[in-house]
């Protein structure tokens, strides 16, 4: 819903009317045009085979569609860890190759990471952005605690330390975060804060406040 709130004042803050018409029917209930029919997004490269993923009443696939805007939200979720972390005294690189040794025994290696970060006490993380979607009549936390699971249960994770190791970042299609997600936002913004209160000279109060409001 943040959408909602937001001042349209610059083009990242603004949405064209097909996309307004559709996330206001989300958000009042309505149908969706299109439902029972298969999605016939293409790849965004325009080439290869298209989705033919089945359309909700809801509009939930076309929310989360993997060959439409669910990847376009993947990329800036990566892009903006990458970019906080950096402004918060962290090495972040995207697309990082990961040391197949690094990987938990019988789980499937996470050759490539989305994030991978380093803080200066020698911390690694290595993150796997997740976009998501509400299944329909479900409750919202079930399907991101579904889909941390499975992420944990892919790569043969226990709990995942969200300042070690691999850790899955599952963010619902408008912004809710999964518990691990949760905590990795809190890593880095307690990293910002401190990090604006030795270089800016604010009270920690305040760097808290400003370091959460730019996450």
């Amino acid at each position: 819903g943040a959408w909602l709130r937001a001042t349209p004042g610059n083009a990242a803050h603004t949405i064209n009317n097909e996309a307004f018409r559709f996330n206001l029917g989300q958000r009042l209930g309505l149908d969706t045009p299109g439902a029972g029919q298969r999605c016939r997004r293409p790849l965004r490269t325009g080439q290869g085979p298209i989705c033919q993923g089945q359309l909700d009443v809801l509009g939930l696939h076309a929310a989360a569609c993997a060959r439409g805007t669910y990847r376009d939200r993947h990329d800036e979720l990566r892009d903006h860890l990458a970019q906080y972390a950096r402004s918060s005294g962290v090495t972040a690189t995207i697309e990082q190759a990961r040391p197949a040794d690094d990987a938990p025994r019988h789980a499937r290696p996470m050759h490539t990471a989305d994030v991978h970060l380093m803080d200066t006490e020698g911390n690694t993380t290595w993150i796997d952005v997740m976009v998501t979607a509400a299944q329909p009549a479900r409750p919202l936390t079930d399907s991101l605690r579904e889909a941390e699971q499975h992420k944990c249960r892919e790569y043969g994770l226990g709990v995942p330390n969200p300042h070690q190791g691999l850790v899955p970042f599952v963010l619902e299609q408008y912004g809710r975060p999964a518990a691990c997600a949760q905590a990795v936002a809190d890593y880095l913004i307690a990293k910002k804060a401190r990090h604006m209160e030795s270089t800016m000279g604010l009270t920690m109060v305040e760097a808290k406040r400003q370091a959460a409001q730019a996450f």
